[in-house]
């Protein structure tokens, strides 16, 4: 027979949900990045691509 104690829970240590937030802003940071420059193409690129501007400005890609 198996017990399980809980003397030694896993905890989440505050040092990494901060490196899991500063990966959060620097993920948002790319994708705001990456949504200006799709911005700077004009319609026919982003139809090419199957993109529409509106769908750029709201992120719906």
């Amino acid at each position: 027979m198996t017990t399980t104690t809980l003397s030694n829970p896993a905890g989440v240590s505050a040092f990494s949900f901060v490196q899991d937030a500063i990966k959060g802003f620097r993920r948002n940071r790319a994708r705001a990045a990456q949504r200006r420059h799709l911005l700077s193409l004009d319609d026919k690129l982003l139809r090419d691509m199957g993109l529409t501007r509106l769908d750029v400005l709201n992120g719906d890609f």
